[in-house]
């Protein structure tokens, strides 16, 4: 049996920078992984990595789920045991994945891609201005009696509850036919960008301290099997000249690296496909 993986996220999570940077690696990259098919049709995919490439991030799409359609799969193998697998990217935007947690409604067409992968990814994006923080229940009462016209996303469905929406489609709706829990792995993407202290504590107390239900909900999870990833596809602050400068002069594929919590010691990686593995259960070389 051939696994499948999806990868799943809202606006600004970094799933396209983490795609593009993926594909890079896959061409001329040395991990665990290597892509044996890549799609006919990488425009979008193209288009991300030569603003990495210039030493930018991808902007974020705006396009609806109408102007977007089919998938984008990639064929995988594990250079280790020489596993396959699919990994697949609905061709929908980080706003369609918002609209299905936020409505608890999700098309046929794309429920059966969910349903057909028996692991996924799940992107958070940390420090970005569409994020949305609990409501503070102390003053909203009075906050809500100033909100006027155009206000609403004060109020929006906070970002942890989104998540944990996401979580619970994934749980319901993952493949279970090869008998085992279906693994998640949550990344958390722009990692450099918090500060040193912060990262050391690593991901695991970042979630808790940032998005405490989803931490509760990770914590007491029984029909998912969760792994906590950090990812940063460049290594560095971009908007840094100096770093800037080093990362345009050095090879794409030598800069970004993984931070792996799943095992008892954090562990800091150069390979990019670390969390697919993870969520394949393919092994990592020793």
């Amino acid at each position: 049996m051939t696994k499948s993986i999806i990868l799943v996220g809202g606006p600004d999570t970094g799933k396209t920078n983490y795609l593009a940077r993926l594909v890079a690696h896959f061409r001329d990259g040395d991990g665990a992984l290597v892509a044996t098919r890549l799609p006919d049709d990488m425009r979008y995919i193209e288009d991300a990595l030569d603003y990495l490439m210039k030493g930018e991030f991808a902007p974020r799409s705006h396009n609806t789920a109408d102007e977007l359609s089919g998938e984008i799969m990639i064929e995988i193998r594990s250079k280790v045991d020489d596993s396959e697998a699919h990994l697949s990217v609905p061709d929908v935007s980080g706003e369609t994945w918002d609209d299905i947690a936020k409505s608890a409604q999700i098309s046929q067409e794309w429920l059966d891609r969910v349903r057909a992968a028996n692991g996924a990814l799940l992107f958070v994006r940390i420090l970005s201005d569409l994020n949305v923080a609990p409501l503070d229940w102390l003053n909203a009462p009075e906050m809500l009696a100033l909100v006027g016209e155009g206000d609403e996303r004060q109020f929006a469905l906070p970002t942890q509850v989104m998540l944990c929406e996401f979580l619970r489609l994934l749980d319901e709706n993952l493949d279970r036919s090869d008998g085992e829990t279906p693994r998640v792995g949550l990344v958390i993407t722009a990692w450099d960008r918090l500060d040193a202290h912060t990262r050391a504590a690593g991901p695991r107390a970042f979630l808790d301290r940032e998005y405490p239900l989803l931490g509760g909900k990770i914590a007491n999870s029984r029909g998912l099997e969760i792994g906590i990833f950090a990812a940063s596809v460049v290594g560095g602050e971009l908007s840094d000249e100096t770093f800037k400068a080093e990362y345009l002069d050095g090879d794409i594929v030598e800069r970004g690296y993984i931070v792996d919590a799943t095992a008892s010691e954090v562990q800091t990686d150069r390979d990019i496909t670390r969390p697919i593995s993870w969520v394949l259960r393919f092994p990592n070389p020793d």
